[in-house]
């Protein structure tokens, strides 16, 4: 054998070599260029690291949604790993642990419940052109006594099926459907595994389709339920945001090419406003006299979200804003301290899981530091049907209104009256409604 051919023999193998190293390089070794987050939660951090690399399979288990979204992290990491990112996220709350397991990130809290419920043996599961409900469902029938539940909005039964099992409206079950094709829920599966565990079955799923992580999370007070769902990893859902002084992010910097309202209360801006930007939720405490007896024109161009909230002020300057999480909230500057101690009074053990809003509403406006709030239905539309998901150990009212409309996109909450009658309304907006 001549020197040219046993050249050619090592090249070649040193390639092979390569090739075989790069395909057996783990995840949490591959390195990102450049991670920066700024006051988002665990779980965006997370969509944002997968986001990054594009596309890690991701698992992630809590005992909490409500507590993950409180917690905010601010990360400028440039040419590391996915394993050091990891390790500084997990820095900044060390109840959580993360793995990588047959090439799935699995992010999942020190809490036995969870871990020994992920855990549960499944000794065989077999399906043929299965789709994500039917695997959950069988699995949570057959090996984890119906104790796991698969989050309704990403749901992907018949029409009718879903009309029937949480008695809601034809529109909210369409939006369902919808939701369901666009994010290729109807995508099947085929498995075969033997001697797994719920966890693998999971990162199973999400490895398979790649573009999803899997979120887990315990139901509130004495509930043995574990809530599932899939989200789907979509670099176009990055949205735009300005940091302000206080270091949060928002939706100040949202591009509006023309706005034009005709107006003779501060509703009228809102409403307006609220229906032009796809994103944008809000609640306003109304008061009495800001209506104008003629009504006026804001008419602005190539101008933000930010610059049209700025200019509402300017117009009322009897209001100021609050924002909670990506809801901005007006309220009047004068003081009514009867309403905000109504609006900060703490509910405890919310459940308003699949709950619809009629039914918890009802049911919550019966508490005796609630009961001078009246709602409003006249605006309903199949307001009162819409399903609700939400839970906290505490929670405020006011907080309680933000959670109902960051669930969706189509509606706003308003407070009419003074001293001790207060009057609630849902508006629903006039734009395609989305579920989060």
């Amino acid at each position: 054998m001549d020197s040219k051919n046993i050249f050619f023999i090592f090249f070649t193998l040193v390639i092979l070599f390569n090739n075989n190293l790069r395909c057996e390089m783990s995840i949490s070794s591959a390195v990102i260029n450049n991670y920066e987050i700024e006051n988002v939660s665990l779980d965006s951090a997370l969509y944002s690291l997968s986001v990054n690399y594009k596309y890690i399979p991701m698992g992630f288990a809590t005992s909490s949604l409500v507590d993950v979204s409180t917690n905010k992290y601010s990360i400028k990491l440039i040419n590391k790993t996915v394993g050091e990112i990891l390790d500084k996220i997990k820095g900044f709350d060390n109840k959580y642990t993360w793995q990588e397991k047959e090439g799935v990130i699995d992010i999942i809290i020190n809490d036995e419940s969870i871990i020994s419920f992920l855990n549960k043996p499944i000794d065989k599961y077999e399906c043929k052109n299965g789709n994500k409900i039917t695997i959950i469902n069988e699995i949570s029938k057959q090996y984890l006594d119906n104790m796991l539940e698969l989050q309704i909005g990403n749901d992907i039964m018949e029409i009718d099926e879903i009309i029937d099992k949480v008695k809601t409206s034809q529109e909210v079950a369409n939006e369902v459907m919808n939701r369901f094709k666009n994010n290729n829920f109807s995508r099947k599966y085929n498995i075969n595994l033997k001697n797994v565990t719920l966890l693998d079955i999971l990162n199973y799923i999400v490895k398979e389709d790649k573009n999803y992580m899997w979120i887990l999370w315990k139901g509130n007070g004495d509930s043995k339920k574990m809530f599932l769902t899939f989200v789907k990893i979509d670099e176009k859902r990055k949205r735009k945001s300005v940091t302000y002084s206080d270091g949060e992010k928002m939706i100040w910097n949202y591009e509006v090419p023309n706005f034009k309202v005709e107006y003779n209360s501060v509703f009228d801006i809102c409403y307006a406003l609220c229906n032009q930007i796809e994103d944008l939720k809000m609640g306003i405490q109304m008061l009495q006299t800001t209506s104008l007896t003629d009504k006026k024109i804001l008419e602005l161009k190539n101008t933000t979200v930010g610059t049209i909230l700025e200019n509402i002020i300017k117009i009322y300057p009897s209001y100021e804003w609050y924002k909670y999480s990506n809801v901005i909230c007006l309220k009047p500057k004068e003081d009514n301290s009867q309403l905000n101690e109504i609006l900060e009074t703490i509910v405890e053990n919310v459940d308003a899981h699949n709950l619809t809003l009629k039914e918890y509403y009802d049911t919550l406006l019966k508490c005796s530091k609630l009961n001078k709030f009246k709602i409003d239905y006249s605006y309903d539309e199949g307001l009162s049907n819409r399903i609700l998901f939400f839970g906290a150990d505490k929670i405020s009212f006011r907080n309680i209104l933000n959670n109902t409309i960051a669930r969706y996109n189509d509606l706003m909450w308003i407070i009419e009256g003074k001293e001790d009658k207060y009057l609630l309304k849902f508006v629903k907006l006039n734009k395609k409604m989305k579920i989060y």
